[in-house]
């Protein structure tokens, strides 16, 4: 027998998507407007789950609305991603779906969510708060610092301090506490049961706190006595996500998409790149944060201050300056643009200071936002794993078994298939994909086509890091690094060991999780079974160049020379 599930019109109902992240079939659910007119226009209230909660449950705990659609994503699964990374890539696909098939009033889309989607209520709309008319997060935890018992971690508690300094900046992506300036024109309701004893209230106060300090539009409630989930059987809606205080809080407010002042900050610009009508091209100095704060001060005078940029993009629409001549001050530095012709600006940041660069002029050819890194930005876009079959039956058996171990994890997780294919099934037609390349040039032919081209490789006596030998006869290397066949559009993720030992721990950082904090690239031993992340031999970033950069680098001088 083969149960269907029938829908009325006015109900709620899944919709189904190729996602681009892996050409797999995903869905959102929806429930329409009452009385639905697809003449009319619509507001939309995007709504994000809670861990273990499926999408459907998720919408049928709203009321319909006559003035919006109520849509929730999945996160690819019930439990999924914390909402980042890959549960964050989820949300943007399904929110341009929506866009893309209904009659969405782009001025009246309001961010919020329950508990594990309360924090991405607050890490997206902080992340990209140019979307939204506003964000309401529901038992929302802040950060995983502050939510996930982090000081247990062995690199923490055991790890050498430079190696945690590492691990730190790896974490910085997924910090919402640092993103919150960004949420100066962005209406906030905090809503919190005031006897949560799954997110205790401490977590959305602290945010809350901070947006106070900066003087935003911030308002939150504790409801005394109630829990982590909780409803009035005699009001409509689920208390806790769709009381009558939060409806009134959507329907008054709009966004305001061309606002006169704009503050951005992000650590890693490949997961969000300004707000509004600032948009940062290129930045300075990698795994450091970017920073703009740009104002309209007058009728054509612009304000820009900047921290970390190279390249900068502003759109001064006549909605801000009238079109024209107008004077621009950035980073101390006057310059006259002209808006009449076209609106959009560029700037590069050279010797001289600023200047006005010629649209879309190129960049530095570095780390760029698609090939940025870390690992798992490999993972983030279509991507196939090669397994190496050219060395003996041992390497290729393990692997395989790495290969099975990826696609099984990308299916436990993401709710999507892997290709995997051997080497020797490998096509030049493969790399408009980011290639995962399990095995060394030893015993993988195409990783052994990139040889003399990677910065980081296998050597008589262990590992080559740039220019430096780490001696050891069984060491574990995983690293990112752009296709150079492919004009470092793609990705490349390189993975290997020196012996099959070394190869098993490539089992243990398959990176297909929030909150992994890990670098660019890594070179280690059996010490990170007793020290985590602190246990590497070596470890770090790549500057902007995709260079070994002393000060993003850690070389574990006292494990190095035990190897000798």
């Amino acid at each position: 027998e083969l149960t269907l599930r029938v829908r009325n019109p006015g109900q709620s109902r899944r919709v189904t998507f190729l996602s681009e992240m892996d050409g797999s079939v995903q869905y959102y659910a929806l429930l329409p407007p009452a009385d639905y007119d697809p003449a009319g226009e619509y507001g939309l209230i995007l709504t994000l789950h809670g861990a273990g909660v499926e999408a459907t449950g998720q919408v049928d705990s709203y009321r319909q609305k006559d003035w919006a659609f109520v849509v929730a994503p999945t996160n690819r699964r019930r439990y999924g991603f914390d909402w980042q990374d890959w549960g964050r890539l989820d949300m943007l696909e399904v929110l341009a779906h929506v866009k893309a098939n209904c009659p969405v009033d782009e001025d009246r889309v309001h961010l919020t969510g329950h508990s594990l989607g309360g924090h991405g209520a607050w890490y997206n709309g902080f992340t990209h708060p140019g979307l939204w008319a506003s964000v309401s997060p529901s038992a929302g935890w802040a950060t995983f610092e502050l939510y996930v018992p982090m000081f247990l971690r062995k690199n923490v508690m055991l790890g050498a301090p430079r190696a945690n300094l590492l691990w730190r900046l790896a974490m910085r992506d997924d910090n919402t506490l640092i993103l919150a300036e960004n949420a100066l024109n962005l209406p906030i309701y905090a809503l919190q049961g005031g006897a949560d004893d799954n997110v205790p209230p401490q977590q959305p106060r602290l945010l809350v706190d901070q947006l106070k300090r900066h003087g935003y539009d911030v308002t939150y409630e504790e409801v005394p006595g109630q829990g982590h989930w909780w409803n009035d059987p005699d009001t409509p809606g689920i208390d806790c996500v769709d009381s009558a205080a939060l409806n009134q809080f959507w329907e008054s407010h709009v966004r305001e998409p061309w606002p006169k002042k704009v503050v951005f900050r992000t650590h890693n610009y490949s997961i969000s790149d300004g707000a509004y009508w600032v948009r940062v091209l290129e930045p300075q100095r990698a795994c450091e944060d970017v920073v703009v704060r740009a104002e309209i001060t007058g009728k054509r005078t612009v304000e820009v201050w900047t921290s970390n940029v190279s390249m900068l993009k502003l759109e001064l629409a006549p909605e801000l300056i009238p079109a024209g001549e107008a004077k621009l001050r950035i980073d101390g530095v006057e310059l006259v643009v002209d808006t009449a012709e076209d609106p959009v600006i560029e700037l590069v940041n050279g010797v001289g200071g600023w200047a006005i660069a010629p649209r879309s002029a190129s960049s530095s050819g570095g780390k760029q936002r698609g090939t940025y890194g870390p690992w798992k930005q490999a993972l983030m876009r279509p991507f196939v794993v090669v397994y190496g079959t050219s060395g003996t039956a041992e390497q290729t058996r393990m692997n395989l078994q790495l290969a099975r171990l990826y696609a099984y994890q990308w299916w436990y997780r993401a709710n999507g298939h892997l290709r995997i294919i051997p080497d020797s099934e490998f096509s030049d037609s493969w790399h408009s994909y980011n290639l995962v390349l399990l095995g060394g040039p030893e015993c993988n032919s195409v990783t052994a086509r990139f040889c003399g081209s990677l910065p980081i490789e296998p050597v008589d006596g262990g590992v080559r890091v740039g220019d430096r030998l780490l001696p050891g006869a069984d060491l574990t290397y995983k690293f990112v690094y752009p296709n150079p066949l492919t004009d470092y559009r793609t990705l490349l993720l390189v993975e290997g060991g020196t012996s099959l030992e070394a190869m098993k721990r490539l089992s243990s950082v398959i990176a297909i999780y929030s909150g992994a904090g890990f670098p660019d690239w890594m070179v280690w031993g059996g010490e990170v079974e007793l020290l985590g992340l602190g246990g590497a031999r070596a470890a770090g970033f790549f500057d902007m160049q995709w260079e070994i950069a002393p000060d993003l680098t850690f070389f574990n001088e006292d494990l190095i020379s035990q190897a000798w």
